[in-house]
């Protein structure tokens, strides 16, 4: 596995690590009315939707580089 495709499947998992983090907050904060958990959900939120645009650019970058 080329580091290029080491990256990628790094950056998918700490998308969904971070989507699904704010999901969890955002139930607890819903049902629980826990603000920490409104301020935490926002923060994982925002950082899930920067490594997707980081991915998109990473993947722009090195799109010459082969995957094997």
């Amino acid at each position: 596995m080329s580091l290029k495709a080491l990256h990628i499947v790094f950056i998918i998992a700490s998308v969904i690590m971070a989507l699904g983090f704010a999901g969890w907050c955002g139930y607890h904060f819903f049902n629980y009315g826990e603000i920490p958990m409104l301020i935490m959900g926002v923060i994982s939120l925002v950082t899930g939707v920067v490594l997707v645009v980081y991915g998109k650019r990473f993947l722009q970058k090195l799109k010459h580089v082969n995957y094997l």
